[in-house]
């Protein structure tokens, strides 16, 4: 078995690949390379990039904690990053 990519954050050399980013399952930190050309973005249309205006900029992760979602997009034709934050109404 493959040891993985090595983990820019704590080091660990067990990251997984997600095609539109690399995930640390120890540290729970994502990455990606910017150069990549694997890059698997979503299905079908995106949302209007901010950068270049067309429509492939695709969530991509959720991070979840108790009071916020931080969720992190990014466009699949110039690799921008949209990094969004929405509270949680808790009920």
């Amino acid at each position: 078995m493959a040891k993985g990519f090595k983990c820019p954050s704590c080091g660990v050399q067990k990251c997984e690949d997600l095609g539109s980013h690399l995930y640390c399952p120890d540290c729970k930190s994502i990455f990606w390379d910017l150069n990549n050309s694997k890059f698997e973005g979503g299905k079908g249309k995106g949302n209007t990039c901010h950068h270049c205006g067309k429509f492939t900029l695709h969530n991509i992760t959720n991070m979840d904690t108790d009071s916020v979602i931080i969720k992190i997009f990014r466009c699949s034709t110039c690799h921008a990053v949209l990094i969004k934050k929405e509270s949680i109404n808790k009920d």
